[in-house]
């Protein structure tokens, strides 16, 4: 008897900024938590606690992977953008939900003083590189000459 071999199904599309907006909610034993966009999660893995890696979840893909942001990494990669399995960043054995998608701001000024942070943070900086980062970054270098209401 000869069997018709089928064809594997098409991966998938990416997600729009339209779906993504829907929150992925993986059940089991020890996972129940949804993810949605503009969450903050560390990294737990063993390689990962020394470096304090942080993922913020930009868009959630039809193919059950999120694209995230690293905002803290003392490894180096901050700034970059990773692909994350939703089902790892609902584990919370692996990623610790440090920030909910409601508390993320929304002013526009926050991506441009995050990429300032981003330009100066490495192991050594300082309080004060952060400080002139931020300053630079939000332009507030004539404000130090006017008066105090």
């Amino acid at each position: 008897m000869c069997v018709k071999a089928e064809r594997a199904p098409a991966p998938p599309a990416q997600a729009t900024t339209e779906n993504a907006r829907v929150p992925t909610k993986v059940k089991g034993d020890a996972m129940n938590r949804t993810v949605r966009i503009g969450q903050l999660y560390r990294d737990l893995a063993r390689d990962m606690r020394e470096r304090d890696r942080r993922l913020r979840v930009m868009s959630i893909g039809d193919d059950g992977r999120a694209d995230c942001f690293v905002e803290h990494d003392l490894d180096g990669t901050t700034g970059k953008t990773v692909k994350i399995q939703v089902r790892a960043l609902a584990y919370p054995g692996k990623f610790e939900l440090l920030e909910e998608a409601s508390n993320s701001p929304t002013d526009p000024r926050f991506g441009v003083l995050v990429a300032a942070i981003t330009a100066v943070h490495r192991p050594a900086a300082t309080p004060l590189d952060y400080a002139r980062a931020a300053w630079d970054a939000m332009d507030l270098g004539d404000t130090a000459d006017r008066d105090a209401p």
